[in-house]
C-alpha cells in the first residue's frame, strides 16, 4: 500500500520536485476555502490526475475504509453541532441536524480524500531514492532522510500488520465483529517490537555507510513537462480560488 508503482505515465517521468510541488499545492488549495463546490472541484482534479496516470485504486483500499469512516463521523458531528446551522433537516431525540452542518461536513470529507489522492500520487510515482533527492534540495540531509524513511516504511508496516492479523486469526482470534475490533489491540506490541528491531538495523546500516559525513547536494534538471505541470497546477488553483461560488 502506497509503495512505488512501476509505470510509464506522465507523472512517473516528472522530476520528483515537481511531484512534491504538486502534492504541496493540492494540500494548500484544500485549506484556502471551505466552499463545498470549491473542495469538490479540487477533489475531482486530484482524482482525474490519479486515474489518468493509471495508478491502481486498490492501493488505497485500506486507507479508503478509514477515510470513509472519518467522513461519516465528521458529517454526523457537523450536522448536529455546526454553530452556523439554520436549516433543520431532522430532529433526532431533540437534536437538530442542520443542512449547513451536513454540507460543511461533506466539504471536509472532500478535503480529506483530496489529501489522500495527493499523497498517493506522490508516493506511487516516486522511487524512494528520487524522494530523497527531491527533499535533499530543500531540507538538511538528516531531515530529508528521516522523512523519506517514514514514507518508505508505511507499506512495510501495513504488510506486517496484515501478517500479524492473519497469524492471530489462524489461532482463533478475531472471530466475530466485536472480536475483530478488539483484535487490533494485540497488534501493537509485536508491531512496536518489529519497528524497534528494524530501526536498530537501519541505524547500524546507515552508520556503517558513513551517512552524514559528506555535504553532497543533489543536482537535478527540470524539463519542459515539469514546468508545464507547475504552471498548470498554479493556474488551476488561482482560477478556481478566484472563480469559486460565493
Amino acid at each position: 500500500m502506497l509503495r512505488y508503482h512501476q509505470g510509464q505515465s506522465t507523472f512517473h517521468k516528472l522530476d520528483p520536485r515537481t511531484k512534491l510541488f504538486f502534492f504541496v499545492s493540492l494540500s494548500v488549495f484544500c485549506l484556502l476555502s471551505v466552499n463545498v463546490y470549491y473542495l469538490l472541484t479540487v477533489f475531482i482534479f486530484a482524482f482525474l490526475v490519479f486515474t489518468v496516470n493509471r495508478l491502481p485504486l486498490r492501493e488505497l483500499k485500506d486507507f479508503s475504509k478509514i477515510f470513509i469512516i472519518l467522513s461519516v463521523l465528521v458529517i454526523t458531528i457537523q450536522g448536529f453541532f455546526y454553530p452556523l446551522g439554520q436549516t433543520a433537516l431532522y430532529n433526532i431525540l431533540g437534536f437538530v441536524v442542520t443542512l449547513e452542518g451536513v454540507v460543511f461536513g461533506i466539504g471536509i470529507s472532500f478535503r480529506l480524500f483530496t489529501l489522500l489522492f495527493a499523497v498517493s500520487i506522490f508516493m506511487l510515482t516516486t522511487r524512494p531514492k528520487e524522494m530523497m533527492e527531491s527533499l535533499g534540495n530543500f531540507l538538511p540531509k538528516d531531515i530529508a532522510f528521516s522523512l523519506t524513511t517514514a514514507f518508505r516504511f508505511i507499506p512495510i508496516f501495513q504488510s506486517e500488520i496484515n501478517t500479524i492479523m492473519i497469524s492471530q486469526e489462524s489461532r482463533g482470534h478475531g472471530k466475530g465483529r466485536m472480536k475483530k475490533i478488539t483484535s487490533y489491540f494485540p497488534i501493537i506490541v509485536p508491531l512496536l517490537a518489529k519497528a524497534l528491531t528494524r530501526a536498530k538495523y537501519l541505524a547500524m546500516s546507515v552508520e556503517s555507510r558513513g551517512f552524514g559525513k559528506g555535504k553532497t547536494r543533489y543536482e537535478m534538471e527540470m524539463r519542459k513537462a515539469d514546468w508545464l505541470v507547475i504552471i498548470g497546477t498554479l493556474t488551476f488553483g488561482i482560477c478556481l480560488f478566484l472563480l469559486q461560488p460565493a
